[in-house]
This record gives structure tokens, sequence and C-alpha cells, in this order.
């Protein structure tokens, strides 16, 4: 039985792609024939499998939108209710806070609305009805939030928002338990802008991607899913990132633990230094150099960047026997000295970790080297190779085929690039 295997068909620039994930799988060929497109498909998928909770999350805010919108105003006029110690904004802090579980979400919206009602109901405000924090004017806000133009007492509507809260989360607790892959399906869809029904992904020989999917089974595989696919956006601060990007800067962040020391000892060694993260003062990447002198990591050689991506990863306990790996084209800055040693790196850590890999390349040293190096280190048995080559009834579209440790289709589509040398450089004289 298979590890995990992926089938993809009529899916973007794929026309068919029949991949297997085992260790460290590696797709080469043309730009724009889908490579970055598997990739997304396969972190998406395995991020969402994974972290089903975080669906359920954002259904979760979608329906409680306008009554969290009722709880800011609540806490926001805390004081003009008579909360002098700001115990509703304290309350509105933990209901925010985006560690904490549905559970005790729940039961902080439900304490911030049951305080509020009881400030509401107090003397004071029941006494002097033309204030501004009357109930009279939250009884038109509530009814205005339930949509509803029935006459109630403050306390009936207040119940009815209580209620209504209690069924959200219970129906969120619900899809949590059932983990429908209708859901998952929809989640997914909207992410990667394209229907999913072409294509089937089986951990295990079990299907979690599929038409005929019913529910998403706990992971046990890959449990994680890390996606790098430039090492240019470590230290940035844009507008635009992606989530993939924002996912990978807090797991940098993580406070390091060294479980991995060997292995980010070989990248000191590589980059004569090595980075981290400034939590405490500045707030940003680090490269320290071995000769005492230190750089902000964003200004620092793009190579430099790509090796201690890793290492920073190595150090803080995030990269495990259970994780998938993604990069595209990780020699894309590289001295070819240094593909090589990354190369390395990625062998030696699917070899005693256990992590698995997997990397779009256009390099020659990098393919010869992930082969000859995982020869050498006796686990060849776990590298594949896949070439994308267009398919010839549907333009514009790609197959891609196995190659199992071949590689040299791979250098024979390279070597296209020497033919187009010859030709456009050739003396016509």
């Amino acid at each position: 039985m298979k590890d995990v295997e992926v089938s993809i068909s009529k899916f973007k620039a794929v026309n068919k792609a029949d991949i297997m994930l085992n260790g460290i799988t590696v797709l080469s060929g043309v730009n724009s024939s889908g490579k970055s497109t598997i990739s997304k498909l396969l972190y998406y998928t395995f991020k969402y499998a994974n972290e089903f909770e975080t669906i359920v999350r954002e259904i979760v805010r979608e329906k409680l939108d306008d009554i969290d919108g009722f709880a800011f105003r609540l806490s926001y006029e805390s004081k003009g209710l008579g909360d002098e110690n700001g115990e509703l904004k304290k309350i509105f802090r933990l209901y925010n806070s985006s560690d904490i579980t549905l559970e005790h979400k729940k039961e902080a919206l439900l304490k911030l609305l049951n305080k509020s009602r009881d400030l509401l109901n107090s003397e004071e405000n029941i006494k002097d009805s033309q204030d501004r924090f009357s109930q009279d004017r939250y009884i038109q806000i509530v009814k205005k939030l339930l949509e509803t133009t029935e006459d109630k007492s403050l306390d009936d509507y207040f119940d009815d928002v209580i209620k209504l809260v209690k069924k959200i989360f219970s129906d969120a607790g619900k899809l949590l338990e059932n983990r429908d892959y209708t859901i998952f399906k929809n989640f997914l869809e909207e992410k990667l802008g394209n229907s999913i029904d072409t294509i089937r992904i089986n951990e295990y020989g079990y299907s979690f991607v599929g038409i005929d999917v019913k529910t998403i089974p706990i992971m046990e595989y890959i449990q994680q899913v890390i996606y790098i696919d430039t090492p240019v956006i470590v230290g940035a601060v844009s507008d635009f990132v992606s989530d993939y990007w924002d996912d990978l800067d807090s797991l940098l962040q993580k406070k390091p633990v060294i479980s991995k020391k060997i292995f980010s000892e070989m990248v000191e060694s590589i980059i004569r230094g090595k980075a981290s993260y400034d939590e405490d003062i500045m707030h940003m990447y680090r490269y320290h150099r071995m000769d005492d002198k230190v750089f902000n990591l964003f200004d620092s050689a793009t190579g430099i960047k790509s090796f201690s991506i890793l290492q920073m990863l190595l150090n803080n306990g995030s990269i495990n026997k259970n994780t998938l790996l993604i990069i595209d084209e990780p020699e894309a800055h590289l001295h070819p000295q240094w593909i090589v040693e990354y190369a390395r790196l990625i062998v030696l850590m699917h070899k005693h970790i256990g992590t698995k890999f997997f990397i779009a390349s256009h390099s020659t040293d990098f393919v010869s080297a992930i082969k000859y190096i995982s020869t050498k280190e006796e686990c060849l048995d776990s590298l594949s190779y896949y070439l994308s080559e267009e398919d010839k009834d549907n333009p514009y579209t790609y197959n891609y085929r196995s190659l199992n440790t071949d590689i040299e289709p791979i250098f024979e589509s390279f070597n296209k690039s020497f033919a187009l040398i010859e030709e456009y450089g050739a003396d016509n004289d």
C-alpha cells in the first residue's frame, strides 16, 4: 500500500498527474505546467485536513458577524453602562483571542452578553430612560440585529441573542465531530478558485479527497505541511502576504528548542552563522555571522535566507517525521555549491528525521545531487521524479510522467536550452 497517492485530472494546467508521496518527490518541467498548482493543492488539502477546526471557526465567524459587532459595541460603551472596572472590555479581548477553543469562545461571549444585560437592568439605567445607554436604545439595536419588528422586553431580546449564540456554537460542535467532506470541499474550492471534483487523494489507501468521500479522517502520515515558495518574503512587511507565508512566519517565530541540533549546526557551517527571531527587542529576523556581526535577515543575501528558514524551523522543532515540506525551486537563489549543500540537507533530513518533501526544480545540479546523495545515503527507494509533458490533444495542459529515479528524461528536456543557444548564437554567415 502506498503512503499517499495523488490523482489529478483536468485541474487548471494539469491534464493528468498520478503522484506518490512517500519520501522525496521531485517535479520538473517547463514554466506554467502546473507545478505550483499541485504544490498549492497539496498545501491547502493537508493543512485543512489537519486543521479542520479552522474551517469550522471560519463558519462560526461568518455567522457571528453581526453579533460580534454588537459585542464590540457593548464593550466599547462599557463605562456608559456602569462598568467602571472595564470588565466587559476584558471579556471581549478574551473572546477575540485567536488561541482559545471554540468552547471558551462561546463561554466568553455568553458571559459578556449576560453581564451587559445585568448592567442595562441596573437601577441607574432604568431610571434614566433618556440616557444614550438606556434600555430603549439597546432594544432598537437588538431588534435590528435579529431583524425583527416584534416588541419584547430587553430581557427577552437578550434571551433570543443568547439562544442564537448557543445554536451557532452547538452547530459548530456537530461540524467538528462529523468532519463533513462537503464543508471541507467548499472551503478548498474557495481557496483554490477551482472545482476539485477531478482530484482524488488517498492516505494509506483511504480517500480523503474525492467525489465519493463523506467524512475527513484524522491524518496519520502527514500531520503538518509547510510551503516555501520563495525565501525573499522572510522579514518583509506586505499587505499582500499569502496565508502560507503568514503560516511560515508564525512557525519561524516560535521559540528555539534545539530539537534537531545536528542539522541546525550543519546549516550554520554552510552560511557561517545562524538566524533567529528577535521577539524581545526589535521583533525582526536577524542573521548572526560567525565574526560576531549581526544583520537584519531581510537585508541579507537571499541564499542566506534560504538556509536560515530551514535552520530556524529545525531549531524550534517545527519539522518532524509527519511534516510535508513543499519547496518551489529551492535552487533559484543559490550558488551551484550551495545547491548541492541544500540537496544534501534535504536527503539527510528525510533519512534521519523522516520529513517528507515535495519539490519543484529546474536545476540539473539539484536534480542530480538529490539522486546521487540519496544513493550514497541508501534512501533511493524514498525518491521519485516526475516530468511534465505537454498534452498532444489539449494544448496548454500537461501530463506528469513518473520517472521513478531515472533522471535522463529530465536532462533531455533541459538540453533543449542548449539547442536554442546554438540556434540563436550560431553565426549564419
